[in-house]
């Protein structure tokens, strides 16, 4: 905490070696796509809570913050796949506006945008501010940060 501005880092899929380790300890294997994907979504998961390490307290407080203040909350995000936040921005729709970059191409369906696209809709289902940020060839607006 920096005065009133906080900061905070995920540990992210990327820690290969804990993440297979903490896996195989929950009994599933590594390319069970389902079962990890329903793992990381699972609230209460220990895997989860290590990945997402403060960034949801954080995201969460700022919306609060925003609401008890008069502020606006300004996110931009490459990847949203997380109900929870989900929830807690469409909860905040009147506080918060969102720049949702596209997600890559889905390896099995080869749809283009299938992680953000459910969650894109939601929110704009919802009233949330949102600007797309899309790109027509196989790159993502690696954006994650909120102001």
């Amino acid at each position: 905490m920096f005065g009133k501005a906080r900061l905070a880092f995920t540990n992210g899929v990327l820690s290969t070696q804990w993440l297979s380790r903490a896996l195989e300890d929950a009994g599933i294997k590594v390319g069970q796509r389902d079962k990890i994907r329903a793992e990381l979504q699972r609230p209460g998961s220990k895997i989860r809570a290590y990945l997402h390490g403060e960034v949801p307290d954080v995201l969460t407080s700022l919306m609060k913050r925003a609401k008890a203040e008069g502020g606006t909350v300004r996110l931009a995000l490459y990847e949203l796949g997380d109900d929870e936040l989900c929830k807690a921005i469409i909860d905040a729709e009147d506080v918060v506006e969102v720049i949702l970059s596209n997600s890559g191409r889905d390896e099995q369906t080869k749809a283009w945008d299938a992680g953000n696209a459910p969650f894109r809709k939601r929110l704009r289902d919802a009233g949330v501010v949102l600007t797309d940020r899309l790109f027509n060839n196989n790159h993502i607006g690696h954006n994650k940060f909120a102001v």
